[in-house]
């Protein structure tokens, strides 16, 4: 999301966040779950296919492919949920926590801090001119900031 969220991209160098073509796939055991968002302007359209999963059933259609959502919804308003849900997360389990729960998986703190940070402040997160860099201490506020 912090790739083709704007405030995201003002004082960020080209290919900061990593950026993902076609969508993100879920793995749910035996199913994978495929989440497309395509971004215009205010508006962000998500779709979510399930199919089969074939490392884990492999005498199963991998080519059933079942539509679960299809909508449209404001880009800022989804962005927001899933920045509250993140920031409850990363409190409720940790750093840590969250990679021991999620084993292949380490919490994506950059871009989350970046979409915290325009969230709540309306604005990119500012690059120091004199450090070439961030506040460590501006940014661990940042994660322990609570969200309304």
């Amino acid at each position: 999301m912090a790739s083709v969220h704007p405030l995201c991209q003002l004082s960020w160098k080209e290919g900061a966040f990593h950026k993902i073509n076609g969508g993100i796939t879920w793995e749910t055991g035996p199913y994978l779950l495929r989440w497309e968002l395509k971004r215009d302007f205010e508006d962000l359209e998500i779709k979510i296919t399930e199919w089969q999963n074939p490392m884990i059933d492999r005498k199963g259609d991998s080519q059933l492919i079942r539509k679960v959502l299809e909508a449209k919804c404001n880009f800022n308003e989804f962005v927001l949920c899933v920045v509250k849900e993140l920031d409850r997360v990363i409190k409720q389990r940790g750093i840590l926590g969250y990679r021991q729960e999620w084993q292949g998986y380490t919490f994506p703190i950059d871009g989350f801090l970046a979409l915290k940070y325009a969230c709540l402040n309306k604005k990119p997160f500012e690059i120091t001119k004199k450090n070439n860099g961030t506040s460590l201490e501006a940014e661990l506020n940042l994660l322990l900031e609570k969200m309304d």
